[in-house]
């Protein structure tokens, strides 16, 4: 996912969103207008390691890809259930908002564990 960077004319302060098209307004002063940024990011090769949610060496992304789809092939023939393993970068996994995961519900999950544990 690509990350658009904009700085704020107003107070200077640079902050990145995920949308080309749907800017928000400056986090800090709140003002509309942003100037986009252009950064050329240049990514490094996937240096090779032991993945441990695969189970096994891999070299670059590809071979992750696929270790990743077999490992959603071989759950949906044992259980059935169709699942859809995907890599996720560093800066996707820190925005919980990508995965749905809202902090509504990270409140009643919690609240549901202590419930749970002093039951």
């Amino acid at each position: 996912m690509l990350e658009y960077q904009y700085r704020c004319p107003a107070c200077r302060h640079l902050f990145v969103t995920f949308s080309r098209t749907e800017i928000p307004p400056c986090p800090v002063c709140q003002h509309q207008h942003t100037d986009r940024q252009y950064v050329f990011q240049a990514r490094g090769a996937m240096p090779d390691h032991m993945n441990v949610a695969t189970g096994q060496y891999v070299t670059n992304r590809i071979q992750l890809s696929d270790a990743l789809k077999r490992m959603g092939d071989e759950q949906y023939e044992r259980t059935g259930i169709t699942s859809d393993y995907q890599y996720m970068t560093p800066a996707e996994m820190r925005d919980p908002s990508i995965h749905g995961v809202t902090e509504e519900g990270l409140d009643s999950q919690e609240r549901e564990w202590h419930s749970a544990k002093n039951a």
